[in-house]
């Protein structure tokens, strides 16, 4: 006579292999979603450092850039193509700090390393993600129209400076060639009324009215992706 089939034990034994496999599985994604929430926390508080500092530095070119055109305007002022002069700085002055060129050099680490490695969606802001995404390319902005200015400045105002003797008169008089001997032999009023060097700053001008515009672009960045990083 056959043995009849323990039904209740079978089932009892398959319900703990399955309870089994269930809990194992979600221990396992339980154990990975803190994982990532770990990582997520890590990332967060690198972005945040970076982007203060970013802040930071982009005030400090700000103040560049503002310093620039500002000697600008003066030199073209004295020149008597608009405005009146306002400054006491010579002309030598003005010269060296409207061709001052610094370029933002912002922090990208933490928000490259979340893009390269394709780990941008640990961040569980997609808000978030889509301005780190975006970042780069608002920082190229500036900083290829910057480069371009400053190849432009070199190429240009420089050369052109030097041909009229008067690059090392303005470095003299802004105390940055102070191991060569004597004075500024000028103090460079005569390029105001030099038409050429006259049309480059005003050129100048417009470019660097430009790359402000984009320094405000990059600082709005900035700020929303701090609001949005502290609010994590």
């Amino acid at each position: 006579m056959s043995q009849p089939i323990p039904w209740r034990r079978i089932v009892a034994e398959g319900t703990i292999i399955v309870v089994s496999i269930l809990l194992a599985f979600w221990i396992d994604a339980w154990w990975t979603e803190r994982q990532v929430r770990a990582d997520e926390r890590e990332a967060i508080v690198q972005l945040v450092d970076d982007f203060r500092a970013n802040a930071e530095h982009l005030q400090t070119i700000r103040n560049v850039h503002e310093t620039a055109l500002d000697a600008a305007y003066e030199l073209l002022a004295r020149g008597g193509m608009g405005g009146q002069p306002q400054s006491e700085a010579t002309t030598a002055e003005l010269v060296f700090l409207s061709l001052r060129a610094w370029t933002f050099d912002p922090l990208l680490g933490g928000t490259n390393s979340l893009i390269q490695s394709g780990r941008l969606n640990i961040l569980t802001n997609s808000e978030l993600r889509v301005a780190l995404a975006g970042w780069p390319d608002i920082v190229e902005d500036l900083t290829g129209d910057e480069w371009t200015e400053n190849r432009t400045t070199f190429e240009r105002i420089g050369p052109y400076l030097i041909s009229k003797g008067a690059m090392y008169d303005a470095l003299r008089s802004a105390g940055r060639l102070q191991r060569l001997d004597g004075q500024p032999r000028s103090d460079l009023s005569g390029l105001v009324s030099d038409p050429v060097f006259m049309e480059m700053m005003s050129w100048r001008v417009n470019s660097l009215e430009n790359i402000l515009l984009e320094v405000d672009t990059v600082e709005a960045s900035i700020q929303e992706i701090l609001g949005l990083l502290e609010a994590n």
